[in-house]
C-alpha cells in the first residue's frame, strides 16, 4: 500500500481512530520504513520478535544461478525438470511477467497457473484452491498476490526476478521450510545482480551458495529415478486388477522382461528425452561472457551506488544525487517512468491517478509500479509495453479543468 502511494490515505484513517485504543502491528519483516510507522503511530509500544529479526529459517537451503538474460526461462524449465516432485511458487516482479511465464509453462506441458493483481477475488480463490489441493504443481505469482499465503508442504520457492526490496526475499523464501520442514529457495539472476545477493546474505546472516544449472544428463537421470521410485512404491489393488491379468499377459506374451521395462520407461519418459536430446546445456556465465565494456561500466557504477546506499543514505542517480530508497525502482527492465503536469495542488492522489488512467484506457490493463506525487507534477512507473499506448490516449485529456501534458 505504501509502495503504491497510499500513505496519505492510511494517515487519514489512523488520524480518524479514537485516541484511546489498542494497536497491534504485524509484519513478516522489519525494514526501516515499518519501524518508522511503528514509532509514529504507536505509544509505549512493546516489540515481540519471533526469532532473530529478518533472519531466514535455518531449515531452508539457499542457492543462486547466474544465467544470460536470454536463457532465463530455459533455466527455470531446467530447474523444475531437475526436481520432479517440485511443489512451489515462482516469484516474478510484475503481473505481465507472471502471466507470460505461466502461459509458457502451461504451453510446455507443466501444471501451472498465475496469481496476480489483475485477477478478481473469485479467480484468486479458485486458483489458490487448486494449488492447496495440489491440482497445480507451480504457482507463478507476484509479491502483492502472494502476501499472506500459507500453503503447507511447499518444497521450493524460485525467485525468477529478485525483489526490489531486500527484506522481501526473506518473506518469499519463508513460504517454504515451515513448521520445521526443509525447503529450497533458488534465485535466477544475471551477472549484474550478484552484488544484490551479497546484500541479501547480509540481511539473512547466512551464505547463499552459487550453483550451476543442471545439465541435460543430470535432468534426465533425476526424472528417470523419480519414475522408478513411483513404480516401486505404487499401490497395487490386486482385487481390481485380477480380472484383467489374463488379457494383459496374452497381449504382452511376446516381449521379454527387459523389453517391457524399456517400453514402459519410454512411454513415460520420451517427453524429456525428445526435448533434451537436441538442446545444449546452459553454459556457466562469467563476467567476461555476460558483460560488454559498456555493461561492465554500468555494473561498476551500480556497485558504487550500492556502497553509496550503505554509507551515504541511499543509491545515487546519474546526476550524482541520492535516489529515494523506497519509491525509485530505477529504470528496470519491466517499467518506464512517465511524468505528467498534475500534482497535489491539482487534487491528484494515487487513487485519482489510477482512476484517470483506467477511464482513458478502455479496459486495457495497465501495470503500475511506483508513484511519486509532487505539488505540481507526478512521476509514475508503468509496464514498458503500455507506455506508447498510454501516452497517446492520455495526451491532452482534462483533469479538474487542467489539460494533461505527458513526458
Amino acid at each position: 500500500m505504501l509502495n503504491m502511494g497510499f500513505k496519505e490515505e492510511l494517515d487519514a484513517i489512523v488520524e480518524a481512530l479514537p485516541p484511546t485504543r489498542t494497536s497491534l502491528l504485524f509484519s513478516a519483516t522489519m525494514p526501516a520504513e515499518v519501524e518508522d510507522i511503528a514509532r509514529r503511530y504507536m505509544h509505549d509500544a512493546v516489540e515481540v520478535s519471533a526469532g532473530k529479526k529478518n533472519a531466514g529459517a535455518s531449515t531452508i537451503t539457499h542457492s543462486y544461478y547466474i544465467v544470460h538474460a536470454r536463457d532465463k526461462f530455459q533455466a527455470l524449465k531446467r530447474l523444475v525438470d531437475f526436481y520432479p516432485g517440485i511443489y512451489g511458487i515462482v516469484f516474478c516482479k510484475t503481473r505481465a511477467s507472471a502471466r507470460a511465464i505461466a502461459e509458457k509453462m502451461i504451453k510446455e506441458g507443466y501444471s501451472a497457473d498465475a496469481l496476480h493483481g489483475d485477477l478478481s477475488q473469485e479467480q484468486r480463490e479458485y486458483i489458490m484452491g487448486k494449488f492447496r489441493e495440489k491440482g497445480l504443481q507451480l504457482l507463478i505469482a507476484t509479491d502483492v498476490a502472494a502476501r499472506g499465503l500459507d500453503v503447507k508442504e511447499l518444497s521450493h520457492v524460485i525467485h525468477y526476478d529478485l525483489p526490489d526490496e531486500i527484506e522481501i526475499y526473506n518473506h518469499r523464501s519463508g513460504r517454504t521450510g515451515r513448521a520445521g520442514a526443509s525447503g529450497i529457495s533458488l534465485a535466477i539472476i544475471n551477472m549484474k545482480e550478484r552484488h544484490r545477493i551479497r546484500r541479501i546474505e547480509q540481511n539473512l546472516g547466512r551464505t547463499i551458495s552459487e550453483a550451476q544449472i543442471p545439465g541435460k544428463q543430470e535432468i534426465c537421470e533425476a526424472q528417470l529415478l523419480s519414475l522408478i521410485e513411483k513404480v516401486k512404491t505404487v499401490k497395487v489393488d490386486e482385487e481390481m486388477i485380477a480380472p484383467y491379468m489374463d488379457v494383459i499377459a496374452e497381449r504382452l506374451a511376446g516381449f521379454t522382461g527387459e523389453e517391457l521395462v524399456k517400453m514402459f520407461v519410454s512411454l513415460e519418459f520420451n517427453r524429456f528425452l525428445d526435448f533434451y536430446k537436441d538442446v545444449d546445456d546452459l553454459q556457466p556465465v562469467t563476467r567476461g561472457s555476460e558483460l560488454s565494456r559498456d555493461a561492465s561500466k554500468k555494473y561498476a557504477r551500480e556497485r558504487r551506488n550500492d556502497r553509496d546506499y550503505k554509507g551515504q543514505g541511499g543509491p545515487r542517480g546519474s546526476d550524482g544525487r541520492p535516489r529515494g530508497k523506497k519509491r525509485d525502482r530505477g529504470d528496470s527492465g519491466d517499467y518506464s517512468w512517465i511524468k505528467i503536469n498534475l500534482g497535489k495542488r491539482d487534487g491528484l492522489s494515487a487513487p485519482e491517478l489510477m482512476k484517470l488512467v483506467n477511464q482513458n484506457t478502455k479496459g486495457k490493463s495497465v501495470d503500475f509500479g511506483r508513484i511519486d506525487i509532487q505539488p505540481t507534477s507526478t512521476r509514475f512507473q508503468v509496464d514498458k509495453g503500455a507506455v506508447e499506448y498510454l501516452s497517446s490516449v492520455m495526451r491532452r485529456k482534462i483533469f479538474n479543468g487542467k489539460r494533461v501534458r505527458i513526458d
